[in-house]
């Protein structure tokens, strides 16, 4: 009778039977992440199907190549020769080569839609800022009551007692309310803000950069117009708002602009995100067949039969094929709870007698598959190298940092540069230390600010995420 998995767990806690025990785990684990991503192939490509068919999704060009390259791959590897479940190594490890390519592919592509969001969000701002004086000029008129306003936002900044929700209340403020900052402050915040990562690591440091050159705009992959050059048209139209003062006519071209790039993006994103998906699940599949129970292959020839089927239709109904395999899915899924704990044991304590029944191969795939099936469809297959970091490496990034941020500042016009610094500000570590402080920056940017319009847009904006 074979090992429940509470069974197995005992004995690889107690280290009993490790020869027999840890070959087990591996064919368990691999067995179980195989069945569950076999099924989760079906839900994906049948999502996509009949989200494509529903023009829920309008995939470009490079989406249409992508979904025909995994249909034909996914074909081959599993229904090539006419057998469910045949395995070749070497044709495998082509596949597996081909599918790892192709999510280096979207990935590349989905960092550019990324720049090209932040970029849209910037000129959001600004397309915001211009609104009243186009659009609502009667609103400018009428007084706008900073004290109340005050009350407001102070109320709902420190209406809960847990730090981290008041800290990302602090950010959204930072991102509405006007900016009425000088560049030195500004500057000077910027500067603290890296001063915090004074002995950190360098993945830690160039994550923080990175994530200031996306907020405003400078990180802009070479690639991105190349590869989306409807969206390069768009930014390019929309640029136009750093250096000039628009008529009527102009802010609504832009506006339009705005409307329709940030639609794309949305779109090709989810796109991506769909073949990516895909991706993730058949690449769990092609590193883990090889190493399937006896059972658990019986058992695959119905998800098997379920990819099959909508390779060939290319058509789903996805209400009626859920109902189908729900309990299936939960049960594998109950199956990984359990064993990924006992990975871990084996990862952590027993990598000398993994080495020594040659089990190594089969868990570094399982290692892969983790991540592949981790929070984030783009996860690394391989945990990134921590780099060497080189003397005065923290200054040098922030150095080129601040001088890429005046180079904008002195090119762009006032709006544009508020925009910038607002972005900044939400990534920011909050540097309040008091809820004065915190009082007195509130009350400071209403009231320097004397664009009546632009304070009520920053509270409509606000007010969206509590009200």
């Amino acid at each position: 009778m074979e090992k429940t998995i509470r069974q197995l767990a005992g004995e690889l806690r107690s280290r009993k039977a490790l020869e027999q025990n840890l070959p087990l785990l591996m064919n368990r684990a691999a067995s179980a992440y195989g069945q569950l991503s076999l099924y989760n192939l079906a839900t994906e490509l049948a999502m996509f199907l009949e989200s494509e068919a529903e023009e829920r999704l309008v995939p470009d060009e490079e989406v249409k190549k992508m979904k025909e390259e995994l249909l034909l791959s996914i074909e081959e590897s599993l229904f090539g020769n006419g057998e469910q479940g045949s395995y070749d190594p070497n044709k495998d490890k082509k596949e597996i080569e081909r599918i790892t390519a192709l999510r280096e592919q979207v990935t590349k592509r989905v960092e550019s839609l990324t720049a090209y969001t932040d970029l849209f969000i910037l000129y959001e701002y600004m397309i915001n800022r211009m609104e009243p004086k186009f659009e609502k000029p009667q609103e400018n008129i009428r007084e706008f009551d900073n004290d109340e306003a005050a009350r407001e936002i102070l109320q709902w900044i420190f209406s809960d007692e847990e730090p981290g929700l008041i800290n990302e209340r602090i950010k959204e403020m930072l991102s509405c309310l006007p900016v009425r900052m000088t560049k030195g402050k500004f500057m000077e915040l910027v500067e603290s803000a890296f001063a915090l990562y004074k002995g950190a690591d360098r993945s830690s440091i160039d994550l923080f950069d990175y994530m200031l050159r996306s907020a405003s705009g400078l990180y802009q992959p070479e690639s991105m117009g190349e590869q989306f050059p409807q969206l390069e048209k768009v930014k390019n139209v929309l640029e136009e708002m750093a250096v000039s003062v628009p008529d009527k006519q102009t802010y609504e071209r832009w506006k339009q602009q705005l409307l329709e790039g940030s639609s794309a993006v949305r779109g090709l994103t989810e796109c991506y995100e769909g073949i990516q998906a895909i991706a993730n699940a058949f690449l769990t599949v092609l590193l883990t067949k090889s190493y399937f129970t006896l059972e658990a292959e019986q058992d695959a020839a119905r998800a098997t039969g379920l990819v099959q089927k909508l390779c060939i239709e290319q058509t789903a109904d996805t209400e009626t094929l859920f109902a189908g395999i729900e309990h299936a899915m939960e049960r594998l899924s109950e199956d990984i709870l359990l064993l990924e704990p006992l990975l871990s044991l084996a990862t952590e304590k027993m990598n000398k007698e993994i080495s020594e029944l040659m089990l190594s191969a089969v868990h570094q795939r399982l290692l892969a598959v983790q991540r592949l099936n981790s929070g984030s469809v783009y996860a690394e297959l391989l945990p990134e190298k921590e780099k060497e970091l080189p003397e005065g490496y923290l200054e040098q990034v922030r150095n080129r940092f601040a001088e890429e941020i005046k180079e904008t500042f002195s090119s762009s016009s006032r709006l544009k540069n508020r925009a910038v610094m607002a972005a900044v500000l939400k990534e920011l570590p909050v540097y309040f230390n008091s809820h004065t402080e915190v009082m007195e920056y509130v009350r400071g940017s209403l009231e320097q600010c004397h664009d009546e319009g632009e304070k009520r847009v920053s509270m409509e904006l606000l007010r969206s995420c509590y009200v």
